[in-house]
């Protein structure tokens, strides 16, 4: 499996940063590394589901109910037979009391299963979430925090400086596995 290329991500941060963004920050992957990406995003999902069903000590059952689905469509979901929709993976979630935000940034941004329970991304998901309720409140036509733009910025360089360390940790032990 290709990793992001956090050379790219690093120089998007940094024009993000700078104020000088002319594209997405997130727009730096080609067609093909974003279909790619996303079936490694639904694995990653999947495992992050079946870890908890593990860590909980319950049975593929448990998710039956809030799922609405049957225990093989179940089983063949967390197997890969079968697709993990966002419907899906959102029941999931809230029956196992799965962090959306802190699952996002360990699969999708960090592409590591394990890190869901690290304290460095519980770290930035309490972040992003507060920046979430900022947004949110600020489209509602209300401002409920008043955070100025120069801790927004420094959040997020901590947490892009936070996500980068550990890309480039992922890149150093995938190359010498790979040496």
């Amino acid at each position: 499996m290709q990793s992001i290329d956090t050379r790219n991500l690093k120089h998007a941060a940094e024009t993000m940063l700078s104020g000088e963004a002319q594209l997405p920050v997130f727009d730096f992957m080609t067609d093909a590394q974003a279909k790619a990406d996303s079936c490694w995003e639904e694995h990653g999902y999947r495992t992050l589901i079946n870890h908890e069903l593990k860590r909980q000590d319950r049975p593929i059952t448990f998710l039956v109910k809030p799922l609405g689905r049957s225990r093989s469509y179940v089983s063949r979901v967390l197997s890969g037979q079968n697709k993990l929709t966002q419907e899906l993976r959102e029941k999931a979630f809230a029956a196992l009391e799965i962090d959306p935000i802190r699952a996002n940034i360990s699969v999708a941004w960090l592409r590591d299963v394990g890190l869901y329970h690290a304290m460095d991304v519980r770290h930035i998901s309490y972040y992003f979430r507060e920046y979430l309720a900022e947004v949110i409140s600020v489209r509602q036509g209300c401002i409920k925090l008043a955070v100025k733009p120069a801790i927004l910025r420094e959040a997020a360089k901590r947490t892009i400086d936070t996500i980068m360390k550990h890309q480039e940790r992922v890149f150093e032990n995938e190359t010498q596995l790979l040496d």
